[in-house]
């Protein structure tokens, strides 16, 4: 009984969020039910799932069913592994503009770390520098869109210098300023 009220609620937060009906939210939702279940890993569950879709279509300003391998990873990414909804939502929009998986994305950000600390000597954290990149404008995303690798390095230099990639944008914004 539990589970069926549990699947009534997520049904009515995905109708809510979608501006659709109860009837096709529960469509929607059975499709999450089977990805869930064929996932094999227990951190990826319906509710989880449902929260992923819901998320990124608020962010996004969608509302529409997003891919279930996109959603898996999301799920991975922010339950698993501790990133932060927005760096997830960032992985998710660079996937778009770039047409690679969140998973390459990830592995290709992470190495790219991993290759400049073992260059530097140094051992920055890449899960903060990924989680850092929720926060840069859309346009160094759209800019860096198609090499993942060159905003991972932009992010290893900012925190060399002790700031985020953010606080080096607003920088150079206030120093552009200055100039006009």
């Amino acid at each position: 009984i539990e589970a069926v009220g549990s699947l009534d609620n997520l049904a009515g937060q995905t109708a809510k969020q979608f501006g659709t009906s109860y009837e096709e939210a529960l469509k929607i939702n059975s499709e999450l039910v089977q990805t869930a279940a064929l996932s094999d890993d227990i951190f990826v569950t319906t509710k989880a799932l449902v929260e992923a879709n819901n998320n990124l279509n608020a962010v996004l300003g969608t509302n529409r069913s997003i891919n279930a391998e996109s959603l898996i990873t999301y799920t991975q990414l922010t339950k698993e592994a501790g990133y932060s909804v927005e760096a997830a939502t960032t992985l998710y929009k660079l996937r778009q503009a770039s047409g690679k998986t969140e998973k390459s994305l990830v592995y290709t950000y992470l190495g790219q770390v991993e290759a400049l600390n073992a260059q530097n000597k140094l051992s920055i954290n890449g899960k903060d520098l990924l989680n850092d990149i929720s926060n840069v404008s859309k346009g160094i995303l759209a800019t860096y869109s198609k090499q993942p690798q060159k905003i991972a390095e932009a992010a290893f230099e900012a925190k060399k210098l002790g700031a985020s990639l953010k606080e080096i944008e607003g920088i150079q914004n206030s120093l552009l300023d200055i100039e006009s």
